[in-house]
């Protein structure tokens, strides 16, 4: 984005968060609270910078830190590729439990598999194959509970059990 002041000398262009359009990965948390509290004195309300920190903080970081500690991965909640596919999955009405059990099924699939590992990643687990993934995660639990079931009865068929 660019700021275009007018001034007695002439125009003046500024452009706005130079690093976040330069993708830097990270980039210093006292520049943006310095910049989203200037912009919060000059209109008193939330920016949507602010908005956006307070997303990654809510949404991206708690499913990548999930994601990276049961796939021993280290992907990061900034990229922006990952954070559109998870946006996909929220507008579609899924939840951060939801991308958690989506990960807790391919994990347990894919973690020991040499060939499948590769495909736990963003890409993978949060595209369009979402739903089917948490619904492998509902039928195993389902089937998980109704083998439980069984197994807590003991049938003694000498008495007529």
């Amino acid at each position: 984005m660019i700021a275009v002041n007018e001034t007695v000398y002439g125009t003046v262009f500024t452009v706005l968060n130079y690093q976040y359009y330069q993708r830097f990965d990270e980039f210093e948390n006292s520049f943006a609270e310095r910049f989203t509290e200037r912009k919060r004195n000059e209109n008193g309300t939330k920016t949507e910078q602010e908005k956006e920190i307070k997303e990654i903080k809510n949404i991206y970081i708690p499913v990548l830190e999930y994601l990276n500690e049961q796939a021993k991965t280290n992907f990061r909640a900034t990229s922006k590729k990952t954070q559109s596919l998870i946006n996909a999955r929220i507008r579609e009405g899924f939840t951060v439990d939801d991308f958690k059990k989506v990960i807790d099924v391919k994990v347990q699939q894919w973690l020991n598999d040499e060939k499948m590992k590769k495909y736990l990643r963003p890409a993978t687990l949060f595209g369009t194959k979402f739903e089917s993934y948490l619904n492998e995660y509902k039928q195993n639990t389902s089937v998980t509970k109704s083998q439980q079931t069984i197994s807590d009865f003991n049938f003694d068929l000498t008495r007529g059990e």
